[in-house]
This record gives structure tokens, C-alpha cells and sequence, in this order.
């Protein structure tokens, strides 16, 4: 009766506007594997939760989660570091959780899904990739992502959008979505669905073996809270605000409850702006997403600027959302290079195994037929260099995520940064000699307001 139930969703969920044969679909729920999820869970709340019990309602399969590690989309650190966020996931209904690690939980809406579902369909272990959406309908996103594979129509946005140079991508993309499919493609132009359209066109891309499922969302991005559901947004905005209480009444359990006292984005982004003051222009340019002079604009936003705030507001313009002056700030003060952007994962980190015996089957699976090294130390994956320079970046990313009052300067940047700090009335000491020529790091430079 399962494998019954299995089919009837396969056909269903799977394949909305077109047909497929009683011996296919039956072929199709014999092989099935698990179903993957690209998440980021800043924090894991009861939507999230909601999401994977009815993933396991619906599939009857176990869930793989390729989750963001220490940072996420909006190029800032999490709420809750990676090993919290993944127990939290474990407990709640995921099987395995792996990493997604910086910079690729970072880049833009396409280059993050292709991330992603590579993670999933290389790792071996899934045949399905369920999303939330806020349309629901898998059939409209499979349509509107073989659209956007369309040379002649990927040609006329860019066209539209130099005759409307005040419109970003995203927006002269919608513009030319709805002359050809109407309202329709209206219903899909919100966050969660744009995305499920990049993870329909990622499994594309990589040829993945992957079945997108959309879920409907527990509730909309922008709606308000219903007492049980509400966006992870607005917990992160309540928990800013110091209103634990309401923040807490939509996540599963306490876990979260002490990361998000001390949450504090505000200390991060005094870190990249020091970061940034220590670049030029020249290392700027070779940074990723910086290109048509953008180096010279953040040059001279940060340089006017007293703060990171500052910096932000006098970038804001029509052309550039805040989103992209996010990842603009912190891979510039990471030094992310065009090259990294470039070079696909190489490696898969598991960061939480549920108790369970299929979380445990999936693990000995993983480490048979995954393409990817799997990673719980970085001496699993030192012969491979490229998993091994990425796995290192990451970590160098991570520790500077926790920075208060030390912050890691590249090359002569110091120089730059402590002449600019010293006008700002910020007092400045270089490190102890033996830490300058550090390859890693190069100089240390220990910044404290008056």
C-alpha cells in the first residue's frame, strides 16, 4: 500500500502537467532514495519543522539537508552557529545535515541553488529536492526555469533592462516573464519562489538526478505571524529588538534561546567596515561581484564613511539591492576572489546525523558513493587541494565571524587601515613580530573605540 500511496504523490507532485506511464512511476518510487532540502535555518523554527514532517508525511523518505554553514544569503554570520542550527534540524526530522560553507552560502539567489543541488546530487544519497513556495506549483517554476535556459529570452531581459537602466535584473527579468506567460508568472515573484525557480534550473545545469517537489509554506514571507508560524525574518527582528518571549513562541524548543540574547549583527559589521578600510581599490577589483567600477564607489563610500551603516546608505541606489551591497562589502573584506566564485565545491562536511538507523544507512552510503570527500576534520581532505583550500577559507571566515576587538588584516593593509582608524579617533597596535608574516594571516590589527 506505501509503494501504492508513493506513486500516486510521484504523479501528483512530481510531474503536475505532464504524463507518465503506471511502469515508470512505479520504476521512479522503487528507486527513490531520500529527499534533499538547501536550507538555511537562521534559526530553525516551527515552519521548518512543519516542512520536513510533511516531507516525511508525503515521500515516506528520509531528508537530506545541504545547510548553510556559519553565514548565510544575506552575507551576514547566522543567528546560531552551524552546530546548533543542524542538531536542531536533526532532532526536528532531517536524517543528515551537511554543510554548505562560505562563500557559497552567500552568493547570489542562482549561483547559492546550483550550490546546493550540486551538494545533494553529488553527496549520492537523494532522487527528490523539496522547497518551500509560497505558489505551490511545481509545473508553473519547471516552466518559468526551461524559460530562463532560453538563450533568445535570457538576450531580451538583458536588452530590456538597458532600455530601463533603473530596474535591476530581477526586476526587468519579471517584466519580460509576464509578457509571455501573463499572471502567471506574476504568482512566482516572491523570494522562495525565485528561488525554487534557481533550483529547478540548477538541477538542469549539473544534470542532477534530483525530482523538485514545491511545498506550500506555512505561511507567506511577508504575512503576519498566525501564533504558530512566522518567517525567520521577523524571529531574527523580534530577537534584535529584544523580544524574546514572542521570538521564541515560533520555534520548536529552547535551543535557540541563549544564541539569540546574545545576537548582535551590528558587531560583525563593525568588523568589515575595519576590513574594508585596509583594502584598495586595485585588491578590490579582483574581488568576486565587483566589476564596471564598483570597487571605486565602495572605495569611497567606506574611506567618506565612519561606519558600516554609513557605508551602506551612501552605496543604496535603484540598480543595486541591499542584498548585493551585503555580498559587495563582505567579500571585499574577506578578499573572495572571482577564481573562488568560480571553482565548485569539492568537499561535503556532515555536521549532524540523526539517531536513527536510516540516518546511519545514509552515512555509510555517503561515504561510498558520494563524488565528494566527506569532511569532519580538515585531515580527510588534505590530499585534495581544492577541498583543502576551501575547507581552510571557510574556517578563516568563521573565526573572523566571532571578532569583537581583534581584527585579521591581509598584507600592508594595516598600514591603510591605521592611518584611516587614527582619523576616525581609533587607537591602534600592530601585532608581536612573529604573527606579521604569518601566511594566513599577515598582520594583526587590534582595534578598540576611545
Amino acid at each position: 500500500m506505501i509503494y501504492y500511496d508513493r506513486i500516486k504523490v510521484y504523479c501528483r507532485q512530481s510531474f503536475p502537467n505532464g504524463k507518465i506511464s503506471a511502469k515508470e512511476a512505479c520504476a521512479i518510487a522503487l528507486s527513490a532514495k531520500a529527499c534533499g532540502v538547501v536550507c538555511e535555518y537562521n534559526p530553525f523554527h516551527n515552519g521548518h519543522a512543519y516542512q520536513l514532517k510533511r516531507i516525511r508525511e508525503i515521500l515516506h523518505l528520509p531528508v537530506v539537508c545541504a545547510m548553510s554553514g556559519t553565514f548565510v544569503q544575506r552575507a551576514e554570520p547566522a543567528c546560531m552557529p552551524k552546530a546548533a542550527r543542524a542538531a536542531c534540524a536533526a532532532k526536528h526530522g532531517a536524517s543528515l545535515v551537511l554543510e554548505l560553507p562560505f562563500p557559497y552560502s552567500c552568493f547570489t539567489a542562482e549561483k547559492f541553488a546550483e550550490a546546493g543541488v550540486r551538494l545533494l546530487g553529488q553527496s549520492g544519497l537523494c532522487s527528490h529536492l523539496a522547497f518551500g513556495s509560497e505558489c505551490a506549483d511545481s509545473g508553473l517554476l519547471s516552466a518559468l526555469a526551461e524559460a530562463l535556459c532560453d538563450k533568445t529570452l535570457l538576450k531580451s531581459i538583458q536588452v530590456y533592462q538597458k532600455e530601463h537602466p533603473e530596474l535591476t535584473y530581477i526586476r526587468a527579468r519579471s517584466a519580460v516573464l509576464r509578457t509571455h506567460f501573463g499572471e502567471a508568472a506574476a504568482r512566482c515573484e516572491n523570494p522562495n519562489d525565485i528561488l525554487g525557480i534557481e533550483y529547478i534550473k540548477a538541477i538542469r545545469k549539473c544534470g542532477a538526478d534530483l525530482i523538485p517537489i514545491a511545498l506550500a509554506r506555512s505561511v507567506g514571507r511577508n504575512d503576519a505571524p498566525n501564533g504558530v508560524f512566522a518567517s525567520s525574518s521577523l524571529v531574527r527582528r523580534l530577537a534584535a529588538e529584544g523580544d524574546l518571549e514572542r521570538a521564541e513562541a515560533f520555534l520548536p524548543d529552547d535551543a535557540a534561546h541563549g544564541f539569540l540574547k546574545r545576537y548582535q549583527p551590528e558587531t560583525f559589521r563593525k568588523t568589515v567596515y575595519l576590513l574594508l578600510l585596509s583594502k584598495t581599490q586595485a585588491r578590490l577589483s579582483e574581488c568576486c561581484e565587483y566589476g564596471g567600477g564598483l570597487e571605486n564607489a565602495v572605495y569611497r563610500a567606506v574611506h567618506a564613511s565612519h561606519s558600516y551603516e554609513e557605508a551602506f546608505d551612501a552605496l543604496k541606489c535603484k540598480t543595486l539591492t541591499d542584498a548585493k551591497i551585503r555580498r559587495l562589502f563582505l567579500f571585499g573584506a574577506f578578499d573572495v576572489t572571482k577564481e573562488q566564485a568560480e571553482t565548485p565545491l569539492a568537499y561535503a562536511n556532515v555536521l549532524a546525523c540523526a539517531k536513527e538507523e536510516a540516518a546511519s544507512a545514509l552515512l555509510r552510503e555517503a561515504r561510498k558513493s558520494s563524488k565528494l570527500p566527506l569532511a569532519r576534520r580538515v585531515g580527510t581532505i588534505r590530499k585534495n587541494k581544492n577541498a583543502a583550500a576551501q575547507y581552510a577559507a571557510d574556517a578563516l571566515a568563521e573565526e573572523l565571524s566571532g571578532s569583537e576587538k581583534r581584527v585579521w588584516v591581509l598584507g600592508d593593509g594595516w598600514a591603510i587601515c591605521e592611518k584611516a582608524l587614527k582619523e576616525r579617533g581609533v587607537f591602534c597596535s600592530v601585532a608581536p613580530e612573529e604573527l606579521r608574516w604569518q601566511t594566513a594571516f599577515g598582520v594583526c590589527l587590534a582595534a578598540q573605540s576611545k
